[in-house]
């Protein structure tokens, strides 16, 4: 079995500037590994190493996603693996296209029965991308969880409410 973490790489909305025009300028921002994504990682990673599984990370955005740094930034997190969508196209895709895309992930990695996100995305922040994968799978999704761990054939989930 497998556990799939979904993370974003993005430019970080912090090192942007905003002009006098209104126009906000992205040369300066930085691509990383967006700052929900880590605890999420971690959470997953103790819960694969406690089980013996694998832990996957998928992510779908430019072709930025596959590049050296991505990948490092992304497997210096933890996953044992990773698979992306990397395509330019991916700039102008929806939430739910994303979603479809990242579901299509999951469904590509043996054995996956449990995906874990983030709270939000550094560049988006809209919290709803874990509701929308979950649907495209066929899921449940829980949010503003704090704690999984394994428990026979399922997982023990707690949120904080």
């Amino acid at each position: 079995m497998s556990i799939v973490v979904a993370y974003k790489y993005a430019a970080n909305p912090q090192d942007t500037t905003v002009g006098s025009d209104g126009v906000v300028d992205w040369s300066r921002a930085k691509a990383a590994v967006s700052e929900y994504d880590p605890v999420a990682i971690q959470v997953a990673r103790t819960v694969a190493d406690a089980k013996g599984e694998e832990l996957v990370g998928i992510s779908v955005g430019d072709a930025l996603v596959s590049s050296s740094m991505a990948k490092k930034a992304a497997l210096s997190r933890g996953f044992d693996r990773a698979l992306v969508v990397a395509d330019d196209a991916a700039r102008d895709l929806n939430a739910t296209a994303v979603a479809a895309a990242l579901a299509a992930l999951v469904r590509k990695v043996e054995g996956a029965n449990i995906l874990l996100t983030g709270d939000s995305s550094i560049d988006e922040s809209a919290k709803m991308m874990s509701a929308l994968v979950a649907g495209y799978l066929g899921w449940p999704c829980f949010q503003e969880v704090s704690a999984v761990e394994a428990n026979g054939n399922g997982w023990t989930i707690t949120q904080a409410t």
